[in-house]
């Protein structure tokens, strides 16, 4: 059976729970130096608002990562008090942090592309990316 759509409220409570835990994590209200680097990503809620699963990555090493992984563990618990104070929901969610491997992903994939293909091809692409195939002429060539 595939999983259903999730609902608007179930959405907007993961944004309110992503840009809550951003905010302690940018303004130092978090003093963990391990997680000060992370960028929170996106955010997943349960439809009974049981769990909430937090992703983020950080650019840096392998230990840099499993640090942070470390500094949420140890921050969950005031992370988990402070979303309830802020959102003032009925049952708080379970917090759970897990690394981003998108953007990881994609550099690796960018890598690969980059041995690969010849530097002509790759002038090519980063010509043609998305951000100015989406403009119009005009502004297309006032971009460049």
């Amino acid at each position: 059976m595939p999983a259903s759509k999730p609902s608007k409220r179930t959405l907007q409570i993961a944004e309110q729970i992503k840009n809550h835990i951003a905010t302690l994590c940018t303004t130092g209200r978090i003093a963990d130096p391990r997680i000060q680097k992370v960028t929170l990503t996106r955010a997943r809620v349960t439809p009974d608002l049981q769990q909430a699963e937090i992703f983020y990555s950080i650019l840096g090493s392998e230990s840099e990562r499993l640090a942070a992984a470390k500094g949420f563990a140890a921050a969950s618990g005031f992370l988990r008090n402070s979303v309830s104070t802020a959102l003032q929901l009925r049952y708080t969610p379970a917090l759970k942090f897990v690394f981003d491997q998108g953007i990881a992903h994609g550099a690796r994939i960018s890598e690969i592309l980059a041995d690969v293909l010849p530097p002509q091809t790759q002038l090519e692409l980063m010509e043609n990316s998305p951000d100015q195939a989406d403009l119009p002429a005009s502004d297309a060539s006032a971009a460049q």
